[in-house]
């Protein structure tokens, strides 16, 4: 774990020469960061960098996923996170409420699968003043020439039909709000002035698309269609 350990320290030194500051959200690639063994190294380096927020990729499986392959990887993976949410949560380190993108990523994605994962998070806390935190992972683009398979898949492309929908955007905009990752203070969570707690009466659910609010991976920095998200693959 050694050069794992000198691999991340150089990725997160790089994002701060590059922006002046340590990111807020960590991820890894494929998920990587809840690997055993690797995630102790994560926890480590998040806590010496003041970094509050992690990626938890425990979703509701339930869908049969056309790929046998791809249906085994986040299989291992949501069984990997299981096991690392304990470190994570022991050290201090947030996560979101709600996390979907492996039974959203590619062709399947749509605008109804996306809408039925907000439906369900906003049922978790309606009897209380606390907003749920839905994190959802996408991988929106155009197709490029080199790369892995899905960086040259024009999967990236429907995903980027599907979440520019006019009429998605309208259901985003009734159901969710757009957030960044809250602050934390002394007592938790800080949520910022402009936004909006879920109550029995209020189903808005701020919603974390991580093409937006995601700032590192655990992977080399790559150029991506999106300026903001910046990527990082050991």
């Amino acid at each position: 774990m050694a050069e794992v350990l000198v691999e991340l320290q150089a990725q997160l030194m790089w994002f701060f020469n590059e922006f002046g500051r340590n990111p807020t959200h960590v991820d890894g690639h494929n998920h990587i960061h809840v690997l055993p063994g690797v995630s102790a190294v994560v926890v480590s380096l998040c806590l010496k960098r003041s970094i509050r927020w992690i990626r938890m990729p425990l979703e509701n499986m339930e869908s049969v996923l056309e790929d046998r392959k791809q249906e085994m990887f986040c299989t291992e993976v949501v069984k990997n996170a299981k096991a690392a949410r304990t470190l994570f949560a022991s050290c201090g380190l947030r996560m979101a409420d709600v996390f979907a993108g492996m039974n959203l990523s590619g062709k399947v994605m749509s605008r109804d699968r996306i809408l039925k994962v907000l439906d369900r998070s906003s049922c978790r806390r309606l009897c209380c003043y606390e907003p749920t935190y839905v994190e959802i992972m996408t991988h929106p683009g155009y197709p490029s020439r080199t790369g892995d398979s899905f960086s040259r898949s024009f999967d990236r492309l429907h995903e980027l039909r599907v979440l520019t929908d006019p009429k998605l955007m309208t259901e985003l905009m009734r159901k969710c709000k757009l957030s960044p990752f809250p602050r934390l203070g002394r007592h938790g969570l800080q949520s910022s002035p402009n936004e909006t707690a879920m109550s029995s009466e209020c189903k808005t659910v701020p919603l974390h698309f991580s093409r937006q609010t995601m700032e590192t991976e655990i992977q080399r920095p790559v150029q991506n269609v999106y300026n903001n998200h910046v990527k990082t693959s050991a």
